[in-house]
């Protein structure tokens, strides 16, 4: 940004009676940093990045905005909510101009990883909505084998405990440690 003189300037004319100011530099404002949010394509126009992406392109618009990204919670095909730890976005290459647009977000958890496309919600879905899933799970008796970490939180609604806390995530004192 340009420093501005500050006061009067000296002109000519009769300047009788009048006491001139000293020259006084303004400093630059600071650097105004705004933040950079995530890129859904680039070196292509948005019509086309539209026609590729389909419906993912609505998918991806929480990570474009912001909304999506370390810290935030994503419904996993596990079941239940997770705190995403690092985000991955996959991405394919188009034309000579090497253009590009994402096809998908690798979404890094505690627990795994899973694909946003595949197999994760965003925005996650309340710990009630959660809860009642897994009543019905437990309510029906079936064979399938998810992993002992499922198994835990079925035989918990079971008994009638709540293993969720307020956000739909497992609780501590019901994490089966070595199971993802």
């Amino acid at each position: 940004m340009e420093r501005w003189l500050s006061g009067l300037r000296r002109s000519v004319g009769s300047g009788v009676g009048v006491n001139s100011v000293p020259r006084v530099r303004i400093p630059p404002s600071p650097p105004v940093k705004v933040k950079t949010m995530p890129r859904l394509y680039k070196k292509i126009s948005k019509r086309l990045a539209k026609k590729k992406m389909r419906q993912l392109w609505y998918a991806l618009q929480p990570y474009a905005d912001g909304e999506l990204c370390e810290g935030s919670l994503i419904h996993t095909c596990r079941g239940y909510n997770e705190v995403i730890t690092e985000i991955t976005p996959i991405a394919m290459d188009y034309g000579i101009q090497k253009g590009w647009y994402l096809v998908d977000l690798d979404i890094e958890t505690d627990k795994g990883t899973c694909s946003l496309w595949h197999c994760c919600t965003f925005p996650p879905p309340t710990r009630e909505e959660i809860l009642a899933y897994f009543q019905r799970r437990a309510s029906v008796e079936t064979e399938w084998d998810f992993g002992e970490q499922d198994n835990r939180l079925l035989e918990a609604v079971k008994n009638g405990e709540d293993p969720f806390d307020e956000n739909g995530c497992v609780k501590k004192e019901f994490v089966v440690k070595g199971d993802s």
